[in-house]
Formats: structure tokens, C-alpha cells, sequence
């Protein structure tokens, strides 16, 4: 899909962030696709609210939604399994688990 192919022209930390957004507005968005696809490209344009010093400082720092142990060990069990680094990893543990597994 085309929000798929505008993903794909972003950096990791920008798409974390823009997932992280969209886990934050979806009550509010009527056209997922729509919103990810119109997003990614006016990042990829240069317009992007993450900054180059800081990639990771702009992802909202709260917690996530109360997890299950078995959601927390299929989350560690996806981080091990392509071997993230701790970057990548304290981002993922502050998105829900939904979104979490699905990047």
C-alpha cells in the first residue's frame, strides 16, 4: 500500500515516533492509512519533527498500557529475535503492545 511504500523512506526513528502518534490520535482518525501515508510524506519531504541530535528525545515518554506477562515475553521474545539494540529496545517498551509488535 502506498502508506507501506511511504514507511519505507523514513528512518527507524521516525517511524517509531509517527506509529507512537498514531497510537496517540486514533480515536480521533478516520483514515489510518490515510494519516500514516500523508504523514511519511511530508516527513520524508523534510519536514520532520524528529531532530537529527536527538532522533529518539521526541517520542512521547509515557507508559504504556498495563501488559501481561505474556505480551512482555512475546516483546522481549521479538527484540532478541532481531537482535535490537537498547535504543530501539527502550523505544518499543514505551508504545503499546499492539504497536510494539507490529514494528
Amino acid at each position: 500500500s502506498r502508506a507501506k511504500e511511504a514507511l519505507r523512506s523514513l528512518s527507524l526513528a521516525q517511524v517509531i515516533k509517527l506509529l507512537s502518534e498514531y497510537e496517540h490520535k486514533k480515536p480521533s482518525i478516520r483514515n489510518p492509512s490515510g494519516f500514516i501515508y500523508k504523514t511519511a510524506l511530508r516527513w520524508s519531504e523534510g519536514n520532520s519533527a524528529v531532530e537529527e541530535d536527538d532522533p529518539f528525545g521526541s517520542v512521547p515518554q509515557q507508559p504504556p498500557e498495563q501488559r501481561t506477562p505474556q505480551q512482555e515475553m512475546e516483546i522481549e521474545a521479538l527484540m532478541n529475535r532481531h537482535n535490537l539494540n537498547d535504543a530501539a529496545r527502550s523505544l518499543l517498551r514505551q508504545l503499546s503492545h499492539r504497536t510494539a509488535v507490529r514494528i
